[in-house]
This record gives structure tokens, C-alpha cells and sequence, in this order.
């Protein structure tokens, strides 16, 4: 991909990702900036998936090396991280110095911690968009520190994660739940999914969407849908996703196909890996079973909402946010598959209330989370950062209200 030199006036914001991978968080990063009406912005990441997709929806871009710290008590560990923080921070701030953007938009912790060094004892403005939660130990407090005395706005992604950010700070700061959003016209691009893999349309198909990691559970999910199996023989579990990002996730996935087998079940829980159209994948589903513990958010949660279907939840993270209870679909405790199964089953008998429960799920993603709002919630807080009290700041407002007018019309 092609580099390009900007004029200063050109760049409003600039959007920082210290991954080139794609995930939720780098999903939800290209539709908004796909989605600004106001807005200059340029994307500035490592090269890979993200920045081939942005270039692809036309997103102006600039490749540059990151560094991929993690959080670790090791001292040995700890100290190569800062070190190759700081040395990312630094080609990040000559980057800021060539196009100075108003505004520095880190997509993590991570990214923000890198573009600290990139905006400190300049009039640009540095934000982060915390997506995950943060450890309540040694390493968390300080992150949660130089956080209060470096960043000039903090964006959440839901109201559990402002809670636990917020939890431990030694100051006040300015911040913001705004929560991740969708296009409201997208649509599955792939026909009959069941056709292809020869799936009857009145098997019930229970879907598992994500990345397979430890802390998604998907183990719960391959437990509770043994349990239905006992009482409804002519149903399956999809799971859609891969195991990224860490080896021990490789090792979880070959652990879920051993348990699957033991259970006399691996012949009806098929893997699907990573599938880049998983709206065709959700379309073809009965249910979304959602497993995690404590999940920050929940993207596939309204994913599947947007396709009208019934999504069964942990209680725990954002997705108590998104799912009504007993309305939209419902919440259980984290890993208890009993009730999961209970759930399923209920409503594997009952078609008129997955219907009903789907219909409610679509106009809930309509009124709440657009991506149209995601962006005009976030335009109005760039615009209070670099005017407060601007004309910028009431036309976003007005924009806001005539999204807010525009749902309760299509409610």
C-alpha cells in the first residue's frame, strides 16, 4: 500500500492500532472511520489484515511498525515491553509531527500507551478506546495512572468496562461510554450456507461466534448442546472462529475437538474457523449461544441481533447492555450449562418465541447501536475537545437528536 503525504490541514484525527490483525476491536475501528461525515481521519497501523481491509473500503492508511507488549509481572519481560513501547512511541511521534493531527484516536491500551510518547508537549489531543478489562494488580494501577495524567478524553465500550477502568484511579478524568456499533444495512452475501453443507432447514442449528480462546468458554457451549442433543437428536452447534493471537489458543481449540468426541458428539459440532462473512453463517442459525466470561463488549451479540435472531448470554462484561432479558433473548451465569441447555431446549420447541424474541433483538440494534450513532457520538466529543461551546458541538448535537427521532420513527 501506497504512503502519501498530507497537507496539516487534511487530518483531523489520526486512528492508531498497534495490531495489523482484525478482531472485534479493528471491525469496529474501520466502521467508524468508514462511517465519519465530519471527520479528516487517517488509519495508522502495522501492516496486515487491518490495513488491507481499509484500503479496500478506502480508508486513507499509512503503514508502521508497532510493538505488541503484553501485560506481565515479569521485570525481565516488563522492561522489554517499555523498551519497545518507546521505540514505537517514537516513530509514531514523527509521524504526528509531519501531519499534526488535532486529535490522536489510540484503538486499545496498548495503541495509547505507545502514542503517549507520539503527543506529549504538543497541543494534539490524545484519547484511548479502552475495549478490555484491565487487571486490578501492580501493572494495572499504573496503567490506569499514566492514563489519568496523559490522556485528555477515555471512550469505553461499555459501562462494565468504564466501571473497572475507572475502579482504581487516583483522579478525576474525562470519559465516555460509547458503544460499538453496526451497519444497519448489512446483509449475508452467502446463499444457503445449510444447502451447501446439506443441512435440512428443520435442524436446529445453535451458533458459537468468536475468537476460540479459553476465556470465550466455548467448552460450555459444546456441554450444554450434548445436553439438547439427548431430547432433540435432529440439531447442530457451528462454531464459527479461530484461535488467534496466542499459542495457548491452538492448544484450547484441539482440546474443544478432543471433548466434542468424548462426548459422542463431533459429528454434529462442526468448526468453521474464521469466516470474514459471518452474517451468512448467523442468517442460516436458530440461536446465538454466547459463552464468555466477563465479555467486554459483545460485537456478535448485535451481529445476530441484526439478523433477527434469539441470543442467549453470560451475565457478565457488556452483554447484560445488549441483551433485555427475557425480550430480545437471555442472560445466564457464566458456565452454567444447565441453564443453557434448559434454555435451548425451550427454544428448540418453540418457533413463536424465537420469532418474537428476534424481532424485539432487530429494533433494539436499530435504536441503540448503529454505527451512525457511534460516529455522531464520537464527532460530538472530538468537536468539545478542540472547541467547547462550537458550532461543531450543537450540529453534532442536532445530529444526534435527529438519529434519536429517526429510530423511535422505525420502532
Amino acid at each position: 500500500m501506497a504512503t502519501t503525504k498530507m497537507s496539516v490541514a487534511q487530518v483531523d484525527v489520526m486512528y492508531y492500532s498497534h495490531s495489523g490483525d482484525i478482531s472485534g476491536a479493528e471491525i469496529s475501528l474501520l466502521l467508524t472511520m468508514q462511517g465519519l461525515t465530519r471527520t479528516r481521519a487517517i488509519l495508522v497501523a502495522p501492516n496486515g489484515e487491518l490495513t488491507d481491509r481499509a484500503e479496500k473500503m478506502g480508508i486513507r492508511t499509512i503503514i508502521q511498525n508497532s510493538y505488541r507488549a503484553r501485560m506481565t509481572r515479569n521485570p525481565i519481560k516488563l522492561l522489554i515491553g517499555l523498551l519497545g513501547t518507546c521505540a514505537a512511541g517514537l516513530r509514531l511521534r514523527k509521524l504526528v509531527g509531519e501531519l499534526h493531527p488535532q486529535i490522536v484516536h489510540a484503538n486499545s491500551i496498548r495503541a495509547g500507551l505507545i502514542a503517549i510518547l507520539a503527543t506529549i508537549g504538543r497541543e494534539t489531543k490524545l484519547v484511548w478506546h479502552v475495549r478490555d478489562q484491565l487487571p486490578l494488580n501492580v501493572v494495572g494501577r499504573w496503567v490506569r495512572r499514566v492514563a489519568a495524567y496523559t490522556t485528555d478524553c477515555l471512550f469505553f465500550i461499555s459501562n462494565d468496562i468504564q466501571k473497572n477502568f475507572l475502579s482504581d484511579m487516583n483522579r478525576r478524568v474525562r470519559s465516555q461510554v460509547v458503544y460499538n456499533g453496526i451497519e444497519l444495512d448489512a446483509a449475508p452475501r452467502r446463499p444457503s450456507i445449510r444447502g451447501d453443507l446439506g443441512v435440512s432447514s428443520d435442524t436446529f442449528v445453535v451458533g458459537v461466534v468468536g475468537q476460540i480462546a479459553p476465556w470465550k468458554r466455548q467448552r460450555d457451549a459444546i456441554t450444554a448442546f450434548a445436553q439438547l442433543r439427548k431430547s432433540h437428536p435432529k440439531c447442530e452447534l457451528w462454531i464459527v472462529g479461530s484461535p488467534k493471537f496466542r499459542p495457548e489458543n491452538v492448544v484450547y481449540e484441539a482440546d474443544l475437538l478432543d471433548y466434542a468426541a468424548s462426548l459422542g458428539v463431533e459429528n454434529e459440532v462442526r468448526f468453521f474457523g474464521f469466516q470474514e462473512d459471518v452474517l451468512s453463517f448467523m442468517d442460516e442459525m436458530d440461536v446465538l449461544l454466547v459463552t464468555s466470561k466477563n465479555e467486554p463488549f459483545g460485537r456478535v451479540v448485535i451481529e445476530a441481533m441484526l439478523m433477527s435472531k434469539p441470543v442467549i448470554g453470560t451475565r457478565g462484561g457488556g452483554i447484560p447492555e445488549i441483551i433485555a432479558d427475557g425480550v430480545t433473548g437471555f442472560l445466564v451465569q457464566t458456565g452454567d450449562t444447565e441453564m443453557m441447555a434448559n434454555l435451548l431446549d425451550w427454544l428448540q420447541r418453540n418457533v413463536s418465541l424465537r420469532t418474537n424474541l428476534g424481532r424485539a433483538g432487530y429494533e433494539r440494534v436499530v435504536s441503540h447501536f448503529s454505527i451512525q450513532r457511534t460516529c455522531a457520538e464520537l464527532e460530538l466529543a472530538y468537536a468539545d475537545l478542540q472547541d467547547p461551546g462550537s458550532r461543531a458541538i450543537t450540529h453534532a448535537a442536532a445530529t444526534l437528536q435527529e438519529e434519536a427521532e429517526r429510530y423511535r420513527a422505525i420502532r
